[in-house]
């Protein structure tokens, strides 16, 4: 089975949470990035990450769509387009989810090496079985 990837590279928009030490205004990056790059002097705890994407163009009725997460550097959460994806580990179909325009997020805890990157995004689409 043929699998096309579309990595969502950037830009990806950083901010802190509410609950978490400000980074100021949001700031813009381009996958990879570490920890330290996204957060700059802040000394946050958990960062904020959102990337708009548009929906795949030429998907087939018989297509369908992965949003994978790879490589973390620490615990995280994923919602796509404001709706949290329950119990999502590193990869979740989102077919159905999708709109014309999206908004993914993902919410990730500091990791013990602020050096380490963030994370990798892809969707991938494939033929369903």
């Amino acid at each position: 089975m043929e699998v096309h990837r579309i990595r969502l590279r950037g830009p990806w928009e950083i901010l802190a949470p509410a609950d978490s030490s400000s980074i100021g205004a949001a700031r813009r990056v381009k996958l990879p990035v570490t920890w330290a790059e996204a957060a700059g002097k802040s000394a946050a705890t958990s960062l904020r990450c959102e990337r708009r994407f548009h929906r795949p163009t030429f998907m087939a009725e018989f297509e369908r769509v992965w949003l994978v997460v790879s490589e973390p550097c620490a615990k995280f959460e994923v919602a796509l387009n404001r709706q949290q994806l329950a119990g999502f580990s590193d990869r979740a179909e989102v077919t159905e989810q999708l709109l014309d325009a999206n908004v993914l997020t993902i919410d990730l805890a500091a990791p013990a090496d602020k050096d380490a990157e963030l994370f990798t995004v892809t969707l991938e689409i494939e033929e369903r079985e």
